[in-house]
């Protein structure tokens, strides 16, 4: 299968934007990381770098090539990918796997990477 090329130029414009403001974010972080004054602070730092990488995935329709040929909604039944990972849309894709174990490692980074904990010297 060829790729369109305003498809792909349509999706690289909102990867560059999404690439752009994810190292605004990460930048941020890292700046704070830089700043830090003890090893706890470095931790919850830390912590918020691992969430901001995973909340930043770029798995929205903005970021599929087939909901952009598609549609932005996606969720159609005769897309290319669906036909193999299953309508986006429906809760027993590959899609929502993927989003549903996403949702899992970032409650378990939430929840176990740091949790306040002091470290002595």
């Amino acid at each position: 299968m060829k790729a369109e090329g305003v498809v792909v130029r349509e999706l690289l414009r909102n990867l560059r934007k999404w690439r752009d403001e994810f190292f605004e974010r990460i930048d941020g972080v890292i700046d704070k990381i830089a700043c830090a004054e003890t090893v706890e602070d470095v931790m919850r730092y830390k912590k918020s770098l691992l969430l901001v990488i995973l909340d930043y995935m770029p798995l929205d329709a903005k970021y599929c090539y087939f909901c952009i040929v598609s549609s932005p909604s996606c969720g159609f039944y005769n897309c290319p990918y669906a036909k193999f990972h299953g309508v986006c849309s429906m809760e027993d894709s590959d899609y929502w796997e993927i989003r549903r174990n996403l949702f899992i490692l970032r409650e378990l980074v939430n929840s176990k990477y740091y949790s306040g904990e002091k470290y002595e010297s």
